[in-house]
């Protein structure tokens, strides 16, 4: 879900009663809840915290739905009003027989885990001494989660032995392709009878009244659809799904791509102004569901501070924020029309937005297109010394060039303020300061995919048999498509071949060139001293352009907070070719583009990706493009630590170049890999993790756009 803007909130005064009156601390706990008690909220985000996680563990796509997704967006927390957390397991690979199968035993074990963390937590509360305040008192009954498959119709039901009355429903969401496929399941009655027609119909004009259009996801069963005939979701809200929604003190809660207008459709265009007053679920009439409507229900206009989030009960529980009225209409009316209409949504860090997911009005205008139109949807590559053409692209161009000269510049003024020169001028024509310009210059290469079968082990974990035919797929959101290299198991098959073919093949084909430039000056006895480090990208970035699609437009690596002593590889997993290829320049400043072709896997590309514009183009080739890239810089290192730009001694990088914006968010972006060079004999390369001195498959993160760059 686009998650609205969060700042770091400062702490403000005015505690209020619940914490003393003394200047706060912790955020203010909100409103209070009117169905249920707060250590019943309290049990709910726990019990929720460990059942997302739970999901997650087992690779199980799953999203907020119903009053929970409205909280999530109207409070980012459960909603004041209700009483349980609705969430919907999207079931296109069979993954819900799985979890049938194996969430008992994933729950059993959160259950042991949480028993065992709370009496520690516990412990080191009483014996912080009487000058601490008491913090809420952890049950000393063992926490048992129960999952109960079908407790009624509609949906699974998960439950915490602490406090009886909440839960977690658990619905299951299927895609339907047409409105038959949809009639299909509640034509029939549980014994195999048909239902009436007239049943039939009037759920097929309740959906149909939306202007319901297909394929859409709506629940796998015939009660559910019959209470909640409006709760479908349709591909384009739907994926790609966002994994930053705010829900209390949970801040990584999965939710739909574009929820605004599914809430309209669900609850009506008053639900973000109004709240309905609702019997509790346990007060309705015993094995029935409580199916008060929206529309039925008692309205209440919502004021200010029922806005606020409602905050665990715990103080160091709760998170900070900024949200409010204001900021709710803000996301509301940049987010109402949809993804159909006028108004895109928002990207976050690990999500990508389908082609199909944009407004024409807007990819009409975007690089890509722009040369589509000029070329008529040629298959080909373009003319590039064409009049027309490049003043079609020179807008365009014209950004990039400046950002870069700003990436520069930034790189130039954090030498000159740190007393510390990185580079002699903030010129893209100046090598001066610049990280081994000699082996910089694009080349390619071949390797053995025998030995590295990047391209086979990709095909195999999306389950397809060509990936230059990747389209052609049943499955065609792209973050349904590449879901399973979420699946730890399958993403570290790819991940272990990514890692030997750096520092098996990629690294000791750097370390050739550069000892053919004489990069390296001196040698030295001292192992410590005498160590080239290599920093790659411990994860590379995987690219699938399909036909129809546009990834991205000219732009340097630079530009996005890379370094600069970064040396980009292109590995094409197809063919590339004509338009589905990356286009790049030679050198910085040339401007000649070209595609970086490839007829089969096996080829490579080194290019300077960091200070070369580079762009894709809106593919109209009959075939996908599949590709990784990633990064390496090179330095020296004595004791672990990069010499620093006084100490250095040949054309390698600084500490102060290899710094960038994705190294100072903490380790996980990039691995080590070390060469001796005192020693005689074969190049041997030494892994050296960044993370906890440990030589292990560091899980990739949103700064690789993981997995959908």
């Amino acid at each position: 879900m686009s998650q609205l803007p969060q700042l770091p909130a400062p702490p403000p005064k005015n505690d209020g009663a619940s914490d003393g009156g003394s200047t706060r601390r912790y955020p203010h706990i909100g409103p209070g809840p009117l169905l249920l008690s707060r250590s019943e909220v309290d049990e709910l985000y726990d019990l929720s915290a460990d059942l997302f996680a739970a999901l997650d563990e087992l690779s199980v796509p799953y999203v907020l739905i119903a009053g929970s997704l409205l909280g999530a967006v109207r409070q980012q927390s459960i909603l004041f009003n209700d009483d349980d957390v609705d969430i919907a397991i999207l079931d296109e690979r069979d993954e819900y027989e799985r979890l049938r199968r194996l969430l008992p035993d994933v729950l059993a074990r959160k259950a042991k885990e949480r028993t065992v963390a709370e009496a520690a937590e516990a412990k080191a509360t009483a014996s912080g001494g009487g000058g601490m305040r008491r913090m809420a008192r952890p049950n000393k009954a063992p926490v048992q989660y129960l999952f109960k498959h079908r407790p009624w119709p509609g949906c699974d039901r998960v439950k915490s032995s602490l406090q009886s009355r909440v839960w977690i429903d658990v619905f299951v969401m299927k895609r339907y392709e047409t409105l038959d496929n949809l009639l299909e399941t509640i034509s029939s009655k549980e014994n195999g009878q048909d239902q009436p027609k007239d049943y039939v119909d009037a759920i097929a004009q309740a959906i149909s009244a939306c202007d319901a259009t297909f394929p859409l996801y709506h629940f796998d069963n015939r009660k559910a659809i019959e209470l909640w005939p409006r709760e479908y979701l349709l591909p384009d809200e739907l994926h790609p799904i966002r994994t930053s929604c705010n829900f209390g003190p949970l801040t990584s809660v999965a939710g739909p791509a574009t929820p605004v207008r599914a809430l309209f459709r669900w609850f009506g265009e008053d639900c973000f102004t109004h709240y309905v007053k609702a019997a509790e679920h346990t007060r309705s009439k015993k094995g029935k569901q409580d199916t008060t409507s929206w529309e039925a229900g008692e309205k209440v206009a919502l004021t200010d501070d029922l806005y606020l989030p409602v905050q665990h009960s715990r103080r160091t529980r709760r998170v900070w924020t900024q949200h409010s009225r204001q900021r709710l209409e803000e996301y509301v009316l940049a987010n109402a029309i949809g993804p159909t209409n006028s108004v895109a949504p928002k990207n976050d860090g690990l999500s990508f937005v389908p082609v199909e997911a944009q407004n024409s009005t807007e990819r009409s205008n975007w690089f890509g297109a722009a040369v589509r139109r000029s070329t008529n949807d040629a298959p080909d590559e373009p003319n590039f010394d064409d009049a027309n053409l490049r003043s079609i692209m020179e807008p365009h161009l014209a950004k990039a060039r400046l950002k870069r000269e700003q990436g520069l510049r930034q790189i130039f003024n954090d030498g000159v303020r740190e007393g510390r020169p990185l580079l002699a001028t903030p010129s893209i024509s100046n090598n001066v300061g610049v990280p081994y310009p000699a082996i910089r210059a694009e080349r390619p290469f071949l390797y053995d995919t025998d030995t590295f079968p990047l391209d086979r082990l990709l095909a195999d974990i999306i389950g397809v048999g060509d990936l230059s035919l990747v389209h052609e797929h049943a499955i065609k959101e792209k973050r349904m498509l590449l879901f399973p290299l979420l699946d730890k198991s399958n993403r570290e098959r790819l991940h272990a071949c990514y890692q030997n073919f750096v520092t098996k093949f990629v690294i000791p084909l750097l370390h050739s060139i550069a000892l053919s430039q004489n990069i390296f000056q001196t040698t030295s006895g001292d192992e410590a001293s005498s160590s080239i480090t290599y920093r790659f990208q411990q994860f590379p970035c995987i690219r699938i352009v399909r036909p129809g699609e546009f990834s991205i437009g000219p732009h340097s690596d630079i530009a996005y907070g890379h370094s600069i002593g970064n040396i980009n590889f292109h590995i094409p997993l197809t063919p590339s070719f004509g338009t589905n290829a990356l286009f790049t320049e030679s050198h910085p400043g040339k401007e000649d583009w070209h595609p970086l072709r490839s007829k089969s896997p096996g080829l490579g590309y080194v290019f300077d990706g960091a200070r070369c514009l580079h762009f894709a183009l809106e593919n109209t080739t009959d075939r996908t493009r599949a590709s990784i890239d990633f990064r390496i810089a090179i330095t020296r290192c004595k004791n672990g630590v990069p010499i620093d730009e006084q100490q250095i001694d040949d054309a390698l990088c600084s500490a102060g170049i290899l710094d960038d914006r994705f190294s100072s968010e903490g380790p996980g972006y990039y691995e080590e890999a070390r060469i001796n060079m005192a020693t005689a004999g074969p190049v041997v390369v030494k892994k050296n993790s960044l993370l906890k001195g440990q030589d292990v498959l560091t899980p990739p993160d949103r700064r690789v756009g993981f997995p959908f760059a």
